[in-house]
């Protein structure tokens, strides 16, 4: 059972944190386009979340996060199809920030950036499966580097938010940290 070797506060805070980026996933589904010719494309503020949970709580919280937040934005806007490029592309960007950030050798906002290109781009490849089309692609230097933009602006908010989290509660989360 996925909850068996949690203790209460954990699940607390995790709950808390799910609920919070979903609040942001919502905020940020009402919110105009920010790039008329791109009009799909978000910046991802719910990343914050994930990205502070990978770094305090551990992959697998990140995860359970990642996969709440994920459904219930379907079941929300009333979309369920976007589970098909979602879950996928937020696969892949949680791999990649956990693979890097257990090597140490970039910082969130860069591990940030990278990630949230990447996540255009299997949402892209998704897209050309899915529309059996490769004209999708016309898009992708945008969306990288919207993607870079965007990911470096969520990692520097996740990066002042961490640095700004009193140690006490820091240490007593880390038990769990990058597994």
């Amino acid at each position: 059972m996925l909850w068996c070797n949690m203790n209460s506060r954990r699940i607390t805070i995790i709950s808390i944190l799910t609920g919070m980026a979903l609040v942001i996933s919502l905020f940020e589904s009402l919110m105009p386009p920010i790039l008329p010719m791109l009009p799909f494309a978000k910046i991802g503020l719910s990343q914050i979340i994930i990205l502070i949970a990978l770094v305090l709580l551990g992959t697998r919280d990140a995860l359970i996060i990642f996969a709440i937040r994920t459904i219930f934005m379907g079941i929300f806007i009333g979309n369920i199809s976007i589970l098909m490029y979602a879950i996928p592309a937020g696969l892949v960007s949680i791999a990649f920030m956990w693979v890097t950030l257990t090597s140490g050798k970039l910082s969130i906002i860069a591990i940030s950036a990278c990630s949230a290109s990447l996540h255009n781009l299997v949402q892209l490849i998704m897209a050309s499966f899915i529309m059996e089309s490769g004209a999708v692609f016309a898009y992708l230097p945008y969306l990288m580097t919207f993607g870079a933009i965007a990911g470096s602006i969520t990692g520097f908010i996740s990066y002042l938010v961490i640095t700004k989290l009193p140690i006490s509660l820091i240490t007593s989360l880390e038990g769990n940290k990058y597994k």
